[in-house]
C-alpha cells in the first residue's frame, strides 16, 4: 500500500487526500470498503483486479466486482 500511495503522490495527488487504511474482522470486505469510503467522503475507491469473476471480458476478483456494483457516487479504479 505504501508503494501505491507513493505512485499516486508522484502522479500529483494531494497528500492529505490519499487515505490508506487496513480494516480487519469484517464479514464483507467489499461492504467494508464501500462503507469506509462513504463515511470518509472519498470520491474514488481503488482496488486490485485479482480473482476469477468476469465482467464484460475483464477478469476481476469477487471483492472488486462487488465494489463496482455497490459503490454509489464514487469512481472505482481497478488496477492490476
Amino acid at each position: 500500500m505504501t508503494a501505491a500511495k507513493e505512485r499516486l503522490l508522484k502522479a500529483g495527488r494531494v497528500k492529505d487526500k490519499v487515505i490508506t487504511k487496513i480494516v480487519t474482522g469484517v464479514s464483507s470486505r467489499a461492504g467494508a470498503l464501500i462503507e469506509e469510503a462513504k463515511q470518509s467522503g472519498c470520491g474514488s475507491i481503488i482496488v486490485g483486479r485479482t480473482g476469477i469473476s468476469q465482467v464484460e471480458d475483464f477478469n476481476i476478483g469477487r471483492v472488486a466486482n462487488k465494489v463496482v456494483h455497490g459503490a454509489q457516487n464514487q469512481a472505482v479504479w481497478i488496477v492490476p
